[in-house]
């Protein structure tokens, strides 16, 4: 009796983790556009999915669409750095959200044809940064250490990483429109 009530215990923390992990839904798949949105919680088993996703797909132009509240850290990482090898253009649509982990996703957008970034957000959508959520006596040597790099490689842009840094985890910078534009290499939409 007691296996039975763990087997069904397991089962149904199996069904909450997974109901939580980031959904990825195709909205397009043509020779020319694939569209992909990216939606929940992202979970460190979601970085295969975009890989599974994205790997072998050979259209012309391809699109993640992000709404998450973000999530695990390394998952966030994995999924940019297969966004900027495929050349995925990263889009966060109108009152749609990007915080923690989606916001390390987004500034990986990238164009492989013109060899910059691509990254769009439309000027009703939200877009929150914050520091790692490690320990503090920890979170400056991982900043320096994994995170810094990170968005540098991305080509975040240096007040992206100000901004970043400087928020503790359990908060949320809303970074403006106004300052996206500023830092460049970020696309607003204003219709």
């Amino acid at each position: 009796m007691k296996i039975k009530s763990l087997i069904l215990v397991g089962f149904l923390l199996l069904l909450v983790t997974s109901a939580d992990a980031a959904e990825f839904k195709v909205l397009k798949d043509t020779d020319e556009a694939f569209v992909v949105m990216m939606s929940r919680r992202i979970e460190p088993h979601d970085a295969k999915k975009f890989d599974d996703l994205f790997r072998y797909n050979k259209a012309i132009k391809k699109i993640l669409v992000l709404n998450s509240k973000g999530g695990d850290y390394t998952a966030s990482t994995v999924i940019g750095y297969g966004v900027r090898q495929y050349g995925v253009t990263t889009y966060i649509p109108k009152r749609a959200i990007c915080f923690s982990g989606c916001s390390l996703i987004f500034v990986a957008g990238w164009d492989k044809e013109k060899g910059r970034p691509s990254r769009i957000k439309h000027k009703t959508s939200r877009l929150g940064v914050h520091r790692p959520g490690v320990p503090e006596q920890f979170a400056d040597d991982f900043m320096v250490s994994r995170m810094i790099p990170y968005l540098a490689d991305m080509k975040a842009g240096e007040r992206f990483i100000q901004i970043t840094n400087k928020t503790p985890f359990r908060k949320l910078y809303f970074i403006k429109n106004s300052e996206l534009n500023a830092m460049g290499d970020y696309q607003i939409l204003n219709y």
